[in-house]
């Protein structure tokens, strides 16, 4: 208003009302409220298989117990009902290579587990016969085979002199065998075998 005298309040008392009013409210807001309670984690245990199993199936099964009994259990993001003991047990499709399989159990008012293994899939190569081919034409079928071709050349000293191309006289493992992924196949070469 025109022509009151206006008295100013220093900073100082005003902050000091703030923080105050502040404090009180806070000492408000915790009255009659709960002690935090302890949540007690869903446990959960993996039995089969062991992490970095190595198998040469298409599936695996994953088993395991999680307690509480009731509570909820995703293997893979998939739903798997646990029995009345808390066991729980069900099958997953694998790729060639390493599997990552992960397991969430959770339960109301319970902090959740999770648990992952890794399964390798090992998938059996067949080695391809190659005997009687050329050097060039039998190392391409072991490399598209997945394997690793290494030549072994003619131990005989005079063969440069026969006027007869290269083939392969034998290979280590034999064609039709069954071998890891990038194993190697020797091929012994000769002009007469």
């Amino acid at each position: 208003m025109p022509g009151r005298y206006r008295q100013s309040v220093p900073v100082r008392v005003v902050l000091s009302r703030t923080v105050a009013a502040a404090a009180v409210v806070v000492a408000l807001c915790a009255c009659g409220r709960a002690a935090p309670r302890h949540v007690a984690p869903v446990r959960l245990t993996l039995s089969s298989p062991a992490d970095e199993s190595r198998v040469e199936a298409s599936a695996a099964t994953i088993s395991g117990v999680v307690s509480p009994q009731s509570a909820r259990v995703l293997v893979v993001g998939q739903d798997v009902k646990p029995g009345a003991d808390g066991s729980f047990s069900t099958t997953v499709s694998l790729t060639p290579g390493t599997n990552l399989i992960d397991v969430i159990a959770s339960a109301p008012h319970a902090l959740p587990a999770m648990a992952a293994l890794r399964v390798v899939r090992f998938v059996l190569i067949t080695v391809p016969p190659v005997t009687g081919q050329s050097p060039t034409d039998a190392a391409a079928a072991i490399r598209r085979a997945g394997l690793k071709p290494q030549l072994q050349g003619d131990s005989d000293p005079f063969a440069f002199l026969l006027p007869l191309s290269e083939q392969v006289c034998s290979q280590t493992p034999d064609g039709g065998k069954q071998v890891d992924p990038n194993s190697v196949v020797t091929i012994r070469l000769g002009k007469l075998c």
